[in-house]
Formats: C-alpha cells, structure tokens, sequence
C-alpha cells in the first residue's frame, strides 16, 4: 500500500494522465480506454474516455467510468470529477448521468482537443459518490 501511494502521489505531483485500456473479454482485443488527468491541487481531475463505435449501446463505458470513479475518489482521494461533453454527444451525456454527474453549465469556445467548441461541463463530487462515507 505504501509504494502504491507514493506512485499515485508522484503521479499527481507530476501531472500525469492515468490511462485504461478497455479490453474486449471475448477477443482480448483494446476496444477503448478512460483517462483521468488535469489534476489541480490533488484534489481534482478530469475524466474522458472513448470506445469504438462497433461497441457503442452495450453498457462498457458506464461500467469502467464507474471503476475510474472508484479508483478517482476511494484511492487518490479526489474531491470532485469533471467532464466536458459536447452538446450533441447524447450517449456521452447519458453516460455521465448514468454515473451520477451533473450539468454544471456551458463552456462557450472551450479548448477541446486541437479546435474551440461549446462544451457542456459535468461533475460529480466525492460525497455524492461516496454518500455512505463522510468526506473530508
């Protein structure tokens, strides 16, 4: 446990991304992967993921948010989780739900990846994912 807070905390300090692969059980092929970076004083970070499109509607990306999450709040001990979404990308959106996020607002012209886009901006804080523990 030790070595594994020490490299989280290196990982934090340093800006790291940490990065899943999502892996198709049946083909062991990477079918996606989440991310979680953009740390802001060990207490925040930023999630985003992507699947291949052939396996889009089958409940994969819902389930590893939710081990990110897990991973997010429970060992590095995040206070709150956000993500922005285009406005258009509904499975996104419904994703975020899904996990217990909420619609903090619009981001006008947003950097989001190489271009500007409006974005929607969503979060979910440690106590609403960790209702039963109290959060500090």
């Amino acid at each position: 446990m030790r070595w594994i807070r020490n490299l989280n905390g290196r990982c934090l300090k340093s800006g790291l991304v940490f990065t899943w692969c999502i892996e198709w059980k049946e083909s062991g092929g990477v079918i996606g992967r989440c991310d979680l970076g953009g740390f802001v004083r060990k207490s925040m970070a930023e999630v985003s993921y992507y699947l291949s499109p052939d396996m889009w509607k089958k409940g994969i990306i819902t389930e590893a948010l939710k081990l990110v999450l897990s991973f997010g709040f429970e060992d590095l001990k995040l206070n709150r989780i956000q993500a922005c979404v285009l406005p258009e990308n509904a499975a996104s959106l419904r994703v975020l739900e899904k996990n217990g996020f909420r619609r903090e607002g619009l981001l006008r012209q947003y950097d989001y990846g190489k271009e500007f886009h409006d974005v929607l901006m969503y979060s979910i804080i440690a106590q609403e994912f960790l209702p039963e523990k109290e959060t500090v």
